[in-house]
C-alpha cells in the first residue's frame, strides 16, 4: 500500500525489526504535558476570582491565574492554575517558629500584598476589595510538590514533597528535576502557587 506520495506501507507484523532501531524512541524520558514552572517568584497581573460560603460562615475564594505569569518582564505560562484563600482565622507564626499575636487570615494575607488595608473588615467591602484586587498586579510565590492520583472516592491523597526534594544541587545552587525516587518509589513533580509576595520585579 502506498500513500500520496507514493511512499511503500509495510504490514505491522513486517516492522518489527524495525521499530526496534527507531533511534529515540517516541518519547523522551524528560518529556511532560505540564508546563512545570521553576520555583521562585512571578508577577500576576490579573486574576479572575469566585467564592463560596462555608457552614461555618467563612468564604473560600478561588483564585484562578487566567493571565498567566511574567518573571522579568517575560510571560511564562502558569495560565490556568488556581489557589485558594479563606477568610478563616488562624495565628501565624515567625520565620523562627514563634506564634504572632493576635489571628489572620489567608484573605488578609492575600489583599495587604494587593495593597489593602484589611483589619476589621468584612461584609460587602470585603467582597469589594476581592472584585477590585483583580486587576492589580501581586507577586506570587510558585513551589513544587507531587503529583497526585484522583481517588475513588473523589479526594486526593496528602502531598508530602516539599520543593526541597526535588533539588539535586545545593541550597545556594539549587538544580530541581521533575521526577524524584524517594523510598523506592517515583513522584513526578508539579508546581503550585503557595503563597502571595509584594512585587520585587
Amino acid at each position: 500500500m502506498t500513500d500520496g506520495n507514493g511512499s511503500t506501507y509495510s504490514d505491522l507484523t513486517d516492522l518489527v525489526h524495525t521499530a526496534e532501531a527507531v533511534p529515540e524512541g517516541v518519547e523522551t524520558a524528560d518529556f511532560s504535558a505540564f508546563i512545570l514552572l521553576q520555583p521562585g517568584e512571578y508577577m500576576s497581573p490579573s486574576r479572575v476570582i469566585k467564592g463560596k460560603s462555608n457552614p461555618d460562615g467563612s468564604i473560600t475564594f478561588e483564585i484562578t491565574f487566567d493571565s498567566g505569569f511574567l518573571r522579568d518582564g517575560v510571560f511564562v505560562g502558569g495560565k490556568g492554575d488556581r489557589t485558594w484563600v479563606s477568610t478563616r482565622l488562624f495565628q501565624s507564626k515567625d520565620a523562627q517558629g514563634n506564634p504572632r499575636p493576635g489571628k489572620t487570615s489567608t484573605v488578609a494575607e492575600y489583599l495587604k500584598k494587593a495593597g489593602f488595608e484589611v483589619k476589621g473588615l468584612s461584609g460587602s467591602e470585603l467582597i469589594d476589595l476581592m472584585i477590585q484586587s483583580q486587576d492589580i498586579p501581586v507577586g506570587v510565590y510558585v513551589k513544587w510538590t507531587e503529583r497526585t492520583e484522583r481517588q475513588a472516592d473523589g479526594t486526593y491523597p496528602k502531598e508530602t514533597l516539599k520543593t526541597r526534594d526535588f533539588n539535586v544541587g545545593t541550597k545556594d545552587e539549587p538544580v530541581y528535576v521533575p521526577e524524584v525516587e524517594v523510598a523506592g518509589k517515583k513522584f513526578q513533580a508539579r508546581h503550585r502557587v503557595s503563597g502571595f509576595t509584594n512585587i520585587t520585579q
